[in-house]
């Protein structure tokens, strides 16, 4: 679904290809004693690329572009860099039996590539295959239901409160049905997390900026089919960014929901009567020690694998002003702390 845009950033990403033989290591293993040789194994290439939408580096610099905001925009792509990378260092590898969709076999790999080349000796069968990496070892999310295949997903570590994810986590899909012949099979694998940036400019207003949360993002994902879980309490604490008049509240989490996602996601939203596809609560302080909420309703569909940046101006009584009419602003003045996070954390 990403071909079109995959083509034009070919020359924006430096691919460093690493092969991996390991033949000596086998998948399903078989003796092949008797003469008929019809469920020996054979050796079987399997290439993975990390495919990126867009250039996340190159749409935080597209986006940030005034000369005000370049500083803020080097210093976002260098917190960021473990996120943006598209090196894998970890690649968790699951094969299933088809149509049992029973766990065959499991291999992890650790590396530093954007591409990998493997080669494994398999017994010609029919398996269904999951390939997923990440770009640095996190407990940002874990593996669970790795049984069996339609059970296999990603599931967001953490409570209510979730921190900002710290790496990039990618995944792909391949149908390997297994002949007697030696074959090659190519596996793109996809960024599943997405980056919510906010840049607020507060000029010379004299409120400071607490904290970000975001919320109305999926917690998880069921692998086989892509459909994404959303478990709506849950909220992303936000990082924080600063250069000159500038300050970033961003959150690296899974993709919100949208209108492309009908039938893909499982999770029922309470209505709330906000009107926005996620939200980022931004929570400012006044000299006199009073608290502003000020709830950004975003109606763009915030897509995995891309970056959406928000630009608002901080006034003098501590709301956030937008122009933008994709994005809207519900303040609630002298909010009293302890109704909703823990702010100062």
């Amino acid at each position: 679904m990403y071909s079109n845009k995959i083509r034009d950033l070919q020359r924006w990403l430096e691919v460093s290809a690493l092969t991996l033989m390991l033949a000596l290591l086998p998948l399903s293993l078989v003796s092949c004693i008797d003469e008929d040789l019809s469920d020996c194994g054979t050796d079987y290439a399997v290439n993975y690329r990390l495919v990126l939408e867009q250039s996340l580096t190159m749409s935080i610099d597209e986006a940030l572009n005034l000369d005000n905001e370049q500083a803020l925009a080097e210093i976002l792509k260098d917190e960021l860099s473990g996120v943006t990378s598209n090196r894998a260092r970890l690649v968790d590898l699951s094969f299933y039996h088809i149509p049992q969709g029973d766990l065959s076999e499991q291999r992890t790999i650790r590396t530093d590539a954007s591409e990998l080349s493997l080669s494994f000796y398999m017994q010609p069968a029919h398996y269904g295959h999951i390939a997923l990496a990440a770009t640095q070892e996190t407990q940002d999310a874990r593996i669970e239901g790795r049984g069996r295949m339609d059970e296999l997903s990603v599931i967001q570590n953490g409570s209510d409160t979730i921190d900002s994810h710290t790496t990039g986590i990618y995944m792909g899909h391949c149908d390997l049905d297994i002949g007697t012949a030696s074959a090659t099979f190519h596996v793109p694998l996809y960024m599943q997390n997405a980056i919510s940036i906010v840049v607020i400019d507060r000029g010379s207003s004299p409120a400071t900026i607490v904290n970000g949360f975001t919320r109305g993002m999926a917690t998880g994902l069921a692998c086989a089919d892509s459909v994404w879980r959303f478990d709506y309490s849950r909220v992303i604490r936000n990082r924080m960014a600063e250069s000159g008049e500038l300050t970033a509240c961003y959150a690296v989490c899974f993709p919100s929901a949208g209108d492309d996602t009908a039938g893909r996601t499982v999770g029922v939203r309470q209505d709330s009567g906000e009107d926005g596809l996620w939200f980022t609560d931004v929570y400012t302080r006044l000299p006199d020690g009073k608290y502003v909420k000020n709830v950004l309703s975003i109606k763009d569909r915030l897509k995995a694998g891309t970056v959406h940046v928000v630009k608002m101006k901080l006034s003098h009584d501590g709301q956030l002003v937008s122009n933008t009419a994709s994005v809207g602003v519900s303040v609630t003045l002298d909010w009293k702390p302890g109704g909703d996070y823990d702010i100062d954390m």
